[in-house]
């Protein structure tokens, strides 16, 4: 933990795990992306397995691409869910991650429908609590502000600022530092978790992973 907030990490297939039994014991939870726009992501499975097998609590996203169809979104996602048995195994609610593609096209740019994505995000939103109660928003305060919200009602928030563009350190975010940052004009008010850098854990993962604390799971758990 960090003071009083818990750690944990999230894969996609941008991830390639050496061990998952190499994560270190502080990172609590791990979630992993299910689906990308209409497409699975390549490593769903093998993640979502090797993150059962660590006993962890384990978590499940997929990311609401501008560009794509709200339905086939949602099949894209609760066709990958159903495959794993999503709620027979899982803890955390299901996370609806909402950013623009890494580098889209200018014809995307000039496409992009702040209040078709805002339908989007509503109707896949409605859809997991149905089947599993809620879902949290993983969602910067950029992205926010292109779809003109400040807020996203009820629904818990999981805030995207990196402090520092490179990687950080085991033990870089201090208790202290953390105190000082988290009522920060670059993060949504009133956010639950927080992705605040990438680490590099070499016996774990090939690459820099996503770091991320929460304040507490009450609230969050299927």
């Amino acid at each position: 933990m960090i003071g009083e907030y818990h750690e944990f990490i999230d894969l996609s297939h941008h991830n390639t795990v050496r061990s998952y039994d190499a994560l270190d014991p502080r990172f609590e939870a791990i979630i992993v992306r299910v689906s990308d726009g209409a497409m699975a992501d390549r490593r769903f499975d093998k993640h979502f397995d090797g993150a059962i097998d660590t006993k962890r609590k384990v978590g499940v996203y997929h990311r609401i691409s501008p560009y794509v169809e709200a339905k086939r979104q949602l099949i894209a996602f609760g066709s990958g869910l159903a495959l794993l048995g999503y709620g027979d195994q899982g803890d955390i609610l299901p996370v609806l991650d909402l950013e623009d593609n890494i580098k889209p096209t200018p014809e995307q740019r000039a496409a992009f429908d702040a209040k078709m994505y805002a339908d989007t995000v509503n109707m896949m939103a409605e859809w997991c609590n149905k089947r599993f109660g809620g879902c949290i928003l993983y969602v910067s305060r950029v992205f926010a502000a292109r779809l003109g919200k400040k807020d996203f009602g009820n629904y818990p928030i999981w805030g995207a600022w990196y402090p520092r563009k490179e990687s950080v350190s085991p033990g870089w975010m201090s208790a202290e530092r953390l105190e000082k940052l988290k009522v920060n004009p670059n993060l949504l008010d009133g956010w639950r978790a927080w992705q605040y850098g990438q680490q590099r854990m070499p016996s774990f993962a090939a690459g820099p992973i996503d770091v991320n604390v929460v304040d507490s799971w009450e609230g969050l758990t299927l």
